[in-house]
């Protein structure tokens, strides 16, 4: 196999003579070229393919572009692909009319016409695995937490499954909006509507557990309101009743006798209804059923 270079002109432009040293023959076939973007590359296919970007590389396909300010992406063949905005480090494996837009660290999989606008997000149709699913599961020691201390839980981006670990011990006034809480606001975006995060209490020898009205508390960050199945916190505040949902209470509040252990609670983020309110769907054991 032999491999041809173009003559590099005196004339040439910087990005025309890099071009010609990136652009590789072999017999009359021409494989790769150089691209606009610096320390890029193309497989030229019909001539359709650009890599603008920065460390960029499109290989396959026809007509696939990465374009300006999407450094280190890749696109690895199907046609029509596009990685704009700033979606550094993102890839495209296949498939066609697919767009990453100002999603870094992002990646789709095959498939027609999916649209990537989140950050650090794999997106796939139909995903079919061969083996198991793990989730992401953290501990948070239920201790008292001081009114808006950094310290107060919330539920993270990445939390699938959260065990509540009661420890706490009764000690002065408890105040239940600040002292026992579960951020929720954390799950009030577009993106994580549909999401579904476990929370089961897996150590009941704690004072919330035996002695207290109420186990965890949800609550949204600078107490604006949302709405858990058919409760909602603006509803209860102007009743003059507590405007926090609470989770894994006792059968016999006050009497000693603790929150059953291995209660669980599924919550699902169901997005904002007509009246702007985020709404969440909840079930299971340590379900409080408001009447």
């Amino acid at each position: 196999m032999s491999c041809n270079i173009e003559e590099i002109l005196f004339n040439d432009s910087l990005s025309t003579a890099r071009e010609k040293i990136n652009t590789v023959y072999t017999g009359s076939t021409q494989i790769w070229s150089g691209s606009v973007g610096s320390q890029s590359v193309i497989s030229v296919g019909d001539g359709t393919n650009v890599a603008n970007s920065t460390r960029s590389i499109v290989a396959g396909g026809v007509n696939n572009t990465i374009a300006i300010n999407s450094t280190n992406s890749a696109i690895i063949g199907g046609e029509n692909n596009i990685i704009s905005g700033s979606s550094h480090s993102s890839v495209i494996l296949g498939g066609s009319n697919n767009k990453i837009q100002n999603a870094p660290y992002s990646v789709i999989v095959a498939g027609d016409g999916i649209t990537a606008n989140t950050r650090d997000t794999t997106y796939v149709d139909n995903l079919k695995t061969s083996g198991h699913r793990h989730r992401n599961v953290r501990t948070i020691e239920q201790v008292y937490y001081q009114p808006g201390a950094e310290k107060i839980p919330s539920i993270a981006s990445n939390d699938d499954i959260i065990l509540i670990d009661d420890q706490t011990v009764s000690t002065g006034t408890i105040d239940p909006s600040t002292d026992y809480t579960l951020g929720i606001s954390g799950m009030i975006t577009q993106d994580e509507v549909g999401r579904v995060v476990d929370i089961v209490l897996t150590n009941n020898t704690g004072f919330f557990s035996v002695s207290a009205v109420v186990g965890v508390v949800l609550l949204s960050t600078g107490g604006d309101d949302f709405k858990i199945n058919n409760w909602q916190r603006s509803v209860q505040l102007a009743a003059g009743d507590p405007g926090f949902y609470p989770l894994f209470m006792s059968p016999a509040p006050g009497t000693g006798v603790p929150a059953t252990l291995g209660q669980s609670v599924s919550l699902m983020y169901m997005g904002k209804n007509d009246s702007n309110v985020p709404e969440f769907v909840a079930w299971g054991t340590g379900v409080w059923y408001y009447v």
